[in-house]
């Protein structure tokens, strides 16, 4: 995230920027995040204390990447740690 945060402010030129994808529709993925508070703008995006990336298979291969937003359907699972 450390200086691509599109929520941080600064204008970065279309060849600095990295890889986009953008998918309308629905598409099954696998959502790995983790929670780090008070690290926005280094490992978080602006504003928010989360950080996630999809993995999704595609008819091309995996690709995975940073996650900015999503939507799940109904009977979604979530899986989390167990706290120790």
């Amino acid at each position: 995230v450390n200086s691509f945060c599109p929520h941080g402010g600064g204008d970065v030129a279309a060849a600095n920027q990295p890889w986009r994808s953008t998918n309308a529709g629905p598409a099954p993925a696998s959502v790995v995040g983790f929670y780090a508070a008070g690290c926005e703008g280094v490992m978080t995006h602006h504003g928010t204390a989360i950080h996630a990336h999809a993995i999704v298979e595609t008819h091309e291969g995996r690709i995975t990447g940073h996650l900015d937003s999503l939507s799940v359907s109904a009977g979604a699972a979530l899986l989390l740690p167990v706290p120790r």
